[in-house]
């Protein structure tokens, strides 16, 4: 009896965390340890991304549908490891420094398309020096890390 209190004690305080761990609950495909994943990585994700199955399998489907301000293409805006409730009201594909500097997300990865193929893919985060940084993979290969915000 007291194993199926415990039992019953563990999945109900799952069910109560995991969302807060994940932002708002919703898997991600293929990617069950997102939050836990190292800059170096995250690089390699975005480096490997060819298609939009690519991206679903690797990011899921959680994005916000948006447009590029510079050349009014299609992306794909994926916040990943949020807190509870956030929710970055931008419109266009602009980027929520406040929200990387205070950990009120992890990363934000932008995917720009063209009608056939993955433009750019741009990742904004926090790095383990404090520094806001950027990540740049274009079509071409051609790549850019920048720093945007200094600790």
């Amino acid at each position: 009896m007291l194993l199926k209190q415990l039992l019953f004690l563990s999945v109900l305080f799952t069910a109560i965390v995991w969302p807060s761990h994940k932002g708002d609950g919703k898997a991600q495909a293929g990617f069950e340890d997102t939050c836990e994943r190292s800059d170096a990585e995250w690089k390699d994700t975005i480096k490997n991304l060819q298609n939009k199955g690519d991206i679903e399998a690797l990011l899921g489907n959680d994005y916000k549908l948006m447009t590029d301000s510079m050349d009014g293409n299609e992306v794909w805006r994926f916040d990943i490891c949020t807190v509870s409730n956030y929710r970055y009201s931008a419109e266009i594909d602009a980027v929520d420094i406040d929200g990387l500097t205070e950990d009120l997300l992890e990363r934000i990865i932008f995917i720009s398309f063209s009608e056939k193929e993955i433009l750019r893919v741009s990742m904004y985060y926090k790095a383990s020096d404090g520094n806001i940084r950027e990540i740049v993979q274009f079509s071409n290969r051609e790549e850019k890390d920048l720093l945007l915000v200094p600790n």
